[in-house]
């Protein structure tokens, strides 16, 4: 009988929520848990190519960290191992609908709330207290931090990052890659890239 091992990339905020979640809730699933750090040459690390080569365990992971760039890298990098697969991990205490659909490697904190009909791709993060509407659709490595509220009908691009207590008005499309301060209100839709604040009454092109 193969043992099941759950890495979770990240060792702080983010990273220590899911392992106290897994710890408290799911400690039944899994024969070891160990929180990671996650960086360019990591699988490459002996130590990692050792776990890969054991036949007798499965390899569930996670992404515990916010940065949507090093989200995407860790993603890609674990993808090449047919062995390791990502497990989505939701809080008890978090409402999905169920006609909701919860892609692989995705963290639901408690009290967030996954409404009628929403699309959540692989590898998103949605925090504590964050709403998603009806009918919103999130791309992979998607990030809504804590208290964040998605309205009905919302696209939000690949690798956005929502900050907390965000909200996004209804039917709303955000482009990839966008950053979206904490308190904002987002009432237009937003292209690629751009930085949204409501500290400023401007949207700003990223350069990085």
């Amino acid at each position: 009988m193969k043992r099941n091992k759950l890495f979770i990339f990240g060792k702080i905020s983010t990273g220590l929520e899911i392992f106290e979640i897994v710890s408290t809730h799911f400690h039944d699933k899994f024969d070891q848990v160990k929180m990671v750090l996650f960086n360019e040459t990591f699988i490459s690390d002996n130590k990692l190519e050792n776990i890969i080569n054991q036949p007798d365990y499965i390899i569930n992971y996670i992404i515990g960290f916010s940065d949507s760039k090093q989200r995407k890298k860790c993603a890609e990098a674990m993808s090449q191992y047919s062995n390791f697969i990502p497990v989505s991990i939701i809080s008890p205490a978090a409402y999905i609908a169920k006609s909701a659909k919860i892609g692989a490697g995705c963290y639901i904190g408690a009290n967030a709330t996954i409404s009628t009909n929403a699309i959540i791709k692989n590898h998103c993060s949605i925090n504590l207290n964050a709403t998603i509407g009806h009918d919103s659709e999130l791309e992979e490595n998607v990030v809504v931090l804590p208290g964040a509220r998605i309205s009905g009908n919302v696209k939000i691009g690949e690798s956005t990052l929502v900050g907390a207590n965000a909200f996004i008005h209804q039917g709303v499309t955000v482009g990839k890659e966008n950053l979206i301060d904490a308190l904002t209100y987002v009432h237009d839709n937003l292209p690629d890239r751009m930085i949204s604040s409501s500290r400023n009454t401007k949207i700003f092109k990223r350069i990085f």
